[in-house]
């Protein structure tokens, strides 16, 4: 796995990539709620909502918040309703967070597969700079 800066500004966002791939795992996901009829509004706002937070506006807690918190690590989510992008802050690099998947939920509850799935990302990254605490 390979890291890719998807926005860049005060609060950088970044995805992981697959050996040999140039499109992370996410963004193909956000293309694909862009193709979808239903979701391609929701798709577009929420891309403009993660290129503000890189921006480094602060956002209202119906488009960003915590999610929860797991191995004492908290895990952050972009939402645009009925997507949810799951994050966390890169411990080693200061103000940039890993975005690690998206899921299309109506209801409000973060299931803790979403959570183990964002921690998991960020040990991968943490792998990746050498520095697994």
């Amino acid at each position: 796995m390979k890291p890719k800066l998807l926005y860049n500004g005060i609060r950088p966002l970044c995805v992981l990539c697959e050996d040999g791939e140039e499109v992370s795992s996410l963004e193909r996901e956000l293309d694909d709620y862009q193709q979808s009829a239903q979701t391609v509004r929701h798709a577009a706002s929420i891309r403009i909502i993660m290129q503000r937070f890189a921006r480094g506006e602060q956002l209202p807690s119906q488009m960003f918040h915590k999610a929860g918190k797991i191995h004492g690590i908290q895990v952050y989510e972009f939402i645009k309703q009925p997507i949810r992008i799951y994050c966390v802050s890169n411990p080693n690099l200061q103000g940039c967070f890993l975005l690690s998947h998206s899921v299309l939920k109506k209801w409000q509850k973060t299931k803790p597969a979403d959570l183990e799935k964002t921690y998991r990302q960020l040990q991968n990254m943490l792998s990746l700079e050498h520095l697994v605490p």
